[in-house]
């Protein structure tokens, strides 16, 4: 459930990013909130896969 803490805003940067490339696609800080869009998606699937929590995976990965 802690994951989802980081699934929610990663949708959010996601959404933000896909507005942002039907503006203007050549812009640099689209691919910066692509990228950090699927890190937080990674790191919450990753705590999900492992049964932890995304803040336990981060500082302590066993």
């Amino acid at each position: 459930m802690p994951s989802l803490m980081l699934a929610i805003p990663a949708g959010l940067i996601f959404f933000l990013f896909v507005a942002r490339l039907r503006h203007d696609p050549r812009r640099f800080s689209n691919a910066v909130l692509l990228g950090l869009a699927l890190v937080l998606l990674t790191v919450a699937l990753l705590a999900e896969l492992a049964g932890g929590s995304a803040p336990t995976l981060l500082v302590a990965p066993a």
